[in-house]
């Protein structure tokens, strides 16, 4: 780090180098933090572009299983999205289709 760096209250002193009056490591660090109910969080984004959800989705569960064995302790891998209304949409489909089927008789 070859920084040049000078006093504010010394305008004499020559300027030093940064190398010299701090030890700078460069790290890498995610361009976006997310969170989720305060949790920190990595987005990984899919499109579903020419497939159906549903199909996607079970793919997406495979890889997930194949994953959750590897991770550190500590650390989960959850799906969140259009795919967490999939089961509630379909219940309520088969609530009203029972219920239809019941009025229709009754």
């Amino acid at each position: 780090m070859n920084t040049p760096v000078s006093s504010a209250t010394s305008s004499t002193t020559a300027p030093q180098v940064l190398a010299n009056l701090a030890t700078v490591t460069p790290i890498s660090t995610p361009a976006v933090v997310s969170h989720y109910n305060v949790t920190p969080t990595v987005d990984v984004l899919a499109s579903v572009d020419g497939r159906d959800l549903g199909g996607v989705a079970t793919d997406t569960q495979n890889v997930r299983k194949d994953f959750q064995q590897h991770l550190p302790r500590g650390t989960s891998m959850e799906v969140h999205g259009q795919v967490e209304t999939i089961p509630s949409s379909f219940s309520g489909l088969l609530f009203g289709l029972v219920m239809s089927i019941v009025l229709s008789i009754c």
